[in-house]
């Protein structure tokens, strides 16, 4: 499992993919919280906590 949202980046380059997809203000506040994000269900998490 990833220590931080760079981990899971080197981990599985397709979520890299799928955050360079994101709007830049999501973006802004994922990267804020990267040390959270230790899987991809971490990140769809705070992408759907986002859009809502």
């Amino acid at each position: 499992m990833a220590n931080s949202l760079d981990d899971l980046f080197e981990e599985a380059p397709d979520v890299q993919l799928y955050f360079c997809s994101l709007p830049p203000d999501m973006q802004d506040a994922i990267s804020m919280r990267s040390e959270e994000i230790r899987s991809v269900n971490d990140l769809q998490q705070y992408v759907e906590l986002l859009m809502n």
